[in-house]
């Protein structure tokens, strides 16, 4: 599994870090621990969130 920084999610998803941070609040993008400062995700479950996003902005 290929571990992805907020910052790494960010700029493959074209947000910000903080956008990333209201993501997960909102339980839209779930990170692999569960710490305050800094989350880690897995590379894939950000690919997929991805296809979906770019398949609701072709809609």
């Amino acid at each position: 599994m290929t571990l992805l920084k907020t910052k790494e999610v960010a700029e493959l998803l074209g947000y910000t870090p903080r956008n990333i941070a209201l993501l997960v609040k909102a339980g839209k993008l779930k990170p692999v621990n569960d710490h305050k400062d800094f989350f880690l995700f897995d590379a894939k479950e950000i690919e997929l969130f991805n296809s979906k996003k770019v398949s609701n902005d072709k809609e």
